[in-house]
Formats: C-alpha cells, structure tokens, sequence
C-alpha cells in the first residue's frame, strides 16, 4: 500500500456530476472512501430529491453543490470552478475506480510532462470488461492500451490541471450535452498544451440510464456540431470535416427513425448563434497540423461505414 508520501492524494479535487442516480452515487463515495485526503465536490443538477446530500453526510471530505436547474454534462463547471485543489478528477456518477495508485500515477504523468493539461481514463464496460465509450479518433482494438495525444476529452473519465480552465475557460454552457469535450479540446490544444489519453488508468462505466432521453444524442449531436464548428474550426476544418460529420448525423438519425430531431438540431443551431455570437476562436494553423498528426491513425471511411453506418444503439 503506498503511503501518503508517495501517493500526494491532498492534490486532488473529485468532481462527480449526478441526476436521479442516488444508488450510483451511493456506490461512487463508497469507492472513493479510502482517499480521506482528496477534496470531493458533488455537483447534483437539480436532480427530484437531495439524495446527494443525504449521501456526502456520511463523507467529511465532501460537499455538495446543488443546482437550480438541470445543466446536463456542463453542470461539471460548477465543482470545476469551486474546486480548490491543483488537479481535478471529473467523473459522472456512473465511473468509477479511481483509486490513489492511479492518482499517483497521473501525478507523475503531470510532473514528467508540463505540457500536458488533461489525462483520459481507459473506460471499461462494467458487464463485458471490454473498452467502452471510445471517443478517440483510431481503432480501439489496436490503439486501446497505448498512450497517445488525442484532441477529444472523456470528460466523465478524466484529469485535469486545475488551472488550465483559468487559462481556456471551462465547457460552453450553452451545449448542454454533446461536443462539450472537443470544443474544450480545441481550446487546450490552441493554448499549445496537450491531452493525453493514458490506459494505465482504467475506471469502469455501469452505463446507467436513469435521466438519458432516448431522442437526445440525434437532437444535442446535430446541434452542438454546428456550434462546435461555429466556435473551433478554421476552414480547412469545415471543408474537409463538418461536411462528412454533419452528412454521418443526417444517416444515423435517418436510419434509427429520429429525422425530426436532427432537423430540430438544425434549426435551433442556427437560431441560437445569436446566444454564442463573438465566441468564434478559429484554431490556430499549428493546432491544425497538430490534429492533423494526430489523425495519421485514423481508420478509413470503410472502417467508419462498417463499425458504424450498421451499427445502432451507440452509447454515449
């Protein structure tokens, strides 16, 4: 076991983001009950009862912060911001595995590279133990148990730098749920910092899905891709890109009988610039080499037809 001495746990800042899960929650502060040292901030978006109050009772290193209203995947903002220590763990209240090993070694991976700004946790599904929630833009198959740099954000599996949101902000509150990881990518990458995604840490995810609208991924992903675009990319970004992905969007909501709500997606996107009008940040043409360099092991559009076009029920 290691000791306080190796293992620094007073750096670390727990933010875990909640709705109507209370047993989740139950489980995730179980979990975490040996790291009497770590600040845990839970961030309850309005959830129906104060199960999460009734739970931190139990905790001395932990405190809850209660919203007004439901803030989806950016309610995280609120424990990022009110968090006090110099690294920060964000993990949705379904995640968990976090254990002071794997805070120690995060703390080395930070200390041997000042360049990084945020580490992504390897997700695995709770029922299966196979890699789940694969944002990353290469074959998870091939790529699942090596560190590379990466340009999206597990933000339900990951840590950060506390001040790196003091430097690039944190998640666009207007997104609600969907695209808030690459547009804080971006913004990272454009400060000439890194993500990093690390196997070494492994959290598992139970998938619960208490609080998820089966229509929202077709609603939040059409939208918040256009905004994402709006605020990030440059134009050889939206040539060669935002086309493919908006075109991907069209089929899957096509394809599992959910058009109204892309077209919804469309049309409240473009009503609502107005909301982000003087956010436009295009990336820089370095960052854009940089992405570039990091898509050389990108699958290929038969790869994407194959794993995908065919393929319901994507988790997210």
């Amino acid at each position: 076991m290691q000791t306080e001495e190796t293992c620094h746990t007073k750096d670390f800042s727990i933010v875990i983001l909640t709705y109507n899960r209370e047993k989740y929650i139950r489980k995730q502060l179980d979990s975490l009950s040996n790291l009497t040292d770590v600040e845990i901030i839970i961030v309850d978006n309005n959830s129906d009862d104060n199960y999460a109050e009734r739970e931190a009772a139990n905790f001395t290193n932990t405190k809850v912060i209660r919203l007004d209203k439901n803030y989806g995947a950016v309610g995280r903002n609120a424990g990022i911001l009110a968090s006090t220590k110099r690294y920060v763990v964000t993990l949705d209240d379904d995640v968990w595995g976090i254990t002071s090993e794997a805070l120690d070694q995060a703390k080395t991976q930070f200390e041997n590279d000042h360049s990084v700004d945020c580490i992504c946790f390897h997700v695995i599904d709770e029922k299966t133990n196979e890699t789940t929630n694969w944002i990353h833009h290469c074959d998870n198959q091939a790529y699942s148990h090596k560190k590379f740099e990466t340009y999206e954000i597990s933000e339900g599996a990951a840590i950060f730098r506390r001040d790196c949101f003091d430097r690039v902000g944190v998640y666009p509150e207007s997104f609600f749920i969907s695209h808030e990881g690459p547009d804080l990518a971006f913004r990272i990458i454009n400060s000439n910092k890194k993500i990093v995604y690390f196997p070494d840490i492994t959290v598992t995810h139970a998938h619960a899905q208490e609080g998820r609208a089966s229509w929202r991924r077709y609603y939040f992903d059409t939208r918040n891709l256009i905004w994402l675009a709006y605020r990030n990319y440059n134009k050889r970004l939206i040539i060669k890109r935002f086309s493919l992905q908006i075109a991907a969007m069209f089929f899957y909501s096509l394809r599992d009988g959910y058009l109204k709500y892309f077209f919804k997606g469309i049309k409240d996107s473009i009503s609502g610039i107005k909301d982000i009008k003087g956010t436009r940040a295009p990336i820089s043409n370095e960052t854009y080499s940089r992405i570039k360099k990091m898509d050389v092991n990108r699958p290929s559009l038969l790869f994407y037809i194959r794993t995908r076009i065919f393929k319901k029920g994507i988790k997210i």
